[in-house]
């Protein structure tokens, strides 16, 4: 759809004209997605920063160029007739505008209630319904500016109103087969809403997790900032600094990188880890205790995934000595259990017919070295999962340098040629 730079929106004539050229998608979806406005998010970054009194503690915020925020958003049919309850105000700006509201009153109880959101959404919603696009659109686009938009992040309206995207499909039948078409004026679309509204009702249920000490940590540490932002700063730190005290700074350096806190495992690499870098590992392998949540954060290139392949190796070692010291009878190492929620329920409930169970290792200390990886990114996730893997990667990184005498490269090629003939065996470990 083109950008929308007009009231008096053809909708008829513009899918017209897109039936001929997208000719091999010739079904139109329901409906027709909106979206108003922009406002860039750095933009609302720099806003809300010129009200922070201190500034020290501040991270360094930069969203993509191109990443904006949408005023508004809503849903049509194909008429051009509004969809009920597809309004949509964006609530960054809501929330920036109570805000503001806030300060004017020199208030310092600042809250945001989301009834009071969802009240707004809904009298608006009620506004549009049974109108046309073309009778409404301005009067909203205006009506938003004025009240969210000016003297905040823009002083004159833009060139553009906005945006209209909707789905085309090769047929009728794969149109109708699409049960969950993408909204593209859903404002609230993110990765990990769903997961957070299912906490939430969890926690105010009361019936969110066990209490176990682990997740006590957890949830100190997800806290952490919000504490610190209520009153004095007493969490227990240690400040690896060139301005801290030198006996300090040295209890600490020998107590981490004792040789006994180092790991039995590491990474086949050419370099070593860095000093930080090895403090690090060596707090993170720790079975004490000591650091049960341990977080890790820098800008890219920094070393954080290097970081973790000495963390990875590590367990792996651990795992594999455990595993042979339980080595006695490997079956009763191992518990079956069956799945609950697979498609298949004729076979007990399995998402494949051909491994209808799975299996958990059932000692604690060898489970204590188990590896979960999530994230928010699918890309972060397969840097993990499939780079760290490749035996080609870790062979290439180990080949010697021309700077190496000639007898060391010559050992190195020895040990290179016996890798390459049992990396397909050695990497299933």
């Amino acid at each position: 759809m083109p950008v929308l730079s007009a009231s008096d929106i053809d909708l008829e004539m513009i899918l017209e004209n897109d039936r001929e050229d997208y000719a091999k998608f010739p079904s139109v979806g329901d409906g027709i997605h909106f979206c108003l406005g922009k406002v860039e998010r750095n933009t609302v970054v720099d806003y809300l920063e010129k009200f922070i009194e201190d500034k020290s503690d501040n991270p360094e915020i930069a969203y993509p160029k191109k990443s904006a925020i949408a005023w508004c958003s809503f849903n049509t049919d194909t008429k051009g007739v509004y969809l009920k309850n597809s309004f949509q105000l964006s609530s960054i700006l809501w929330a920036v505008a109570k805000w503001d509201e806030s300060r004017a009153h020199n208030s310092h109880d600042f809250s945001l209630d989301t009834n009071e959101y969802e009240e707004l959404v809904g009298e608006i919603d009620e506004e549009l319904q049974n109108q046309n696009v073309d009778e409404f659109i301005s009067t909203i686009y205006e009506k938003i500016f004025n009240e969210y938009v000016k003297h905040r992040f823009l002083d004159d309206p833009q060139e553009s109103m906005g945006i209209a995207e909707y789905n085309r499909y090769a047929s009728e039948q794969v149109r109708d087969a699409d049960e969950d078409a993408f909204d593209y004026a859903d404002l609230g679309k993110s990765f990990f809403l769903n997961d957070i509204i299912q906490l939430s009702e969890l926690v105010q249920n009361g019936s969110f997790g066990d209490g176990n000490e682990y997740e006590k940590k957890v949830i100190e540490y997800i806290l952490a900032g919000y504490e610190k932002s209520k009153g004095p700063d007493d969490l227990p730190r240690t400040i690896i600094s060139p301005d801290a005290g030198k006996s300090e700074m040295k209890l600490f350096f020998d107590r981490i990188l004792n040789v006994t806190n180092s790991p039995r495992g590491k990474w086949p690499a050419k370099y070593m880890p860095a000093l930080m870098q090895q403090v690090a590992v060596n707090i993170a392998i720790r079975q004490d205790g000591d650091a049960p949540v341990f977080s890790v954060n820098g800008p890219p290139g920094t070393g954080k995934t290097t970081l973790l392949k000495e963390i990875v190796a590590s367990n792996i070692v651990e795992r594999a000595r455990l595993l042979a010291e339980n080595a006695e009878d490997p079956d009763s190492l191992f518990e079956m259990h069956s799945f609950s929620h697979g498609p298949l329920e004729a076979n007990a409930n399995a998402y494949y017919q051909y491994a209808p169970h799975y299996y958990s290792i059932n000692v604690d200390e060898i489970n204590n070295y188990s590896m979960l990886v999530a994230s928010c990114n699918n890309a972060a996730v397969e840097n993990i999962t499939i780079d760290l893997p490749k035996a080609r990667d870790i062979l290439d990184s180990l080949e010697s340098s021309g700077d190496d005498e000639e007898e060391i490269r010559a050992v190195w090629m020895r040990f290179m040629i016996c890798l390459i003939s049992t990396s397909q065996v050695m990497w299933r470990l």
